[in-house]
């Protein structure tokens, strides 16, 4: 019950800093950025304790099922309360991540419904470390591709604005469009390199479980890997081309393409991580 009670409150945390985030954001209301900070802050530790109460009950957090959406959430807040905490009107970070985290939180308790019926071994000495890295490497990934998406989508904005000569830009709180600009770039690289590395250990997991059964002649299938590769192949390409025109040839296409890809590589790394849950 303790568990459910602080996933809960995880929840509405998450959505409570979020719109004060927005609120600030908009208004630029400097006395609300604490508030937004300290709640989200009460969110993430809500969020751990209760991740750490059902570890310490299973004798080890499962790498499968709602899990990894529990931990792709946590980990998505960690890096977001990170920079919020350090750069200078960087909650605008909060106000992107709090509401997909807890969408996340979300999934995984309504996964966690789904898959009560279940009851697997703990097999969480098995996976350690290849698959634990694996799934650590990838869910890292993403939280920096998140960052890059959100600083993207904030500076095609401000971007915007400034063609209109809106005054509304006089009253926004975020960071500068070249900050944003470098922050989106490099949170994509260092996405890249984390997500690659994760992808990388997979596929020379999946290669070892596959000359395992063979030497065995086992017939289980590892048919079921397949669209996993395929889509974490798709985030890597995506991600590559928007790095490409980021840093190779930063004069062709407009920020808004290279915010679109950013994004469709976020939406697609999501989908990669619930379709894994599965």
């Amino acid at each position: 019950m303790v568990p459910f009670v602080l996933t809960i409150a995880s929840i509405t945390l998450y959505v409570l800093s979020a719109t004060l985030g927005v609120y600030a954001m908009v208004r630029k209301v400097d006395r609300v950025v604490l508030p937004s900070k300290a709640v989200f802050l009460a969110a993430l530790v809500a969020q751990s304790v209760a991740i750490g109460i059902n570890s310490v009950s299973t004798s080890g957090t499962l790498m499968s099922g709602p899990n990894i959406i529990m931990l792709a959430a946590w980990v998505l807040a960690l890096v977001a309360f990170l920079l919020a905490a350090v750069g200078k009107r960087s909650h605008a970070f909060i106000a992107f991540a709090g509401p997909i985290a807890a969408v996340l939180i979300v999934a995984s308790q309504v996964l966690g419904v789904l898959e009560a019926g279940a009851s697997p071994s703990n097999e969480v000495y098995y996976e350690w470390p290849t698959l634990v890295l694996h799934v650590s490497l990838i869910l890292l990934g993403t939280a920096a591709f998140a960052v890059s998406a959100s600083a993207s989508v904030m500076r095609v904005y401000q971007s915007e604005l400034m063609k209109r000569r809106s005054d509304r830009l006089l009253r926004i709180g975020m960071p500068a469009v070249s900050t944003l600009s470098a922050v989106a770039r490099r949170a994509a690289m260092v996405g890249m390199t984390l997500f690659s590395a994760g992808i990388l250990i997979g596929l020379a997991r999946f290669l070892a479980l596959y000359a395992v059964m063979s030497a065995v002649d086992c017939e289980g299938s590892l048919l079921y890997l397949v669209p996993r590769m395929a889509l974490s192949l798709v985030v890597w390409a995506i991600y590559a081309v928007y790095l490409v025109l980021s840093y190779i040839f930063p004069y062709v296409g407009s920020s808004k393409l290279r915010a679109g890809f950013s994004i469709a590589g976020l939406v697609l790394a999501i989908v990669l991580i619930v379709v894994s849950a599965g």
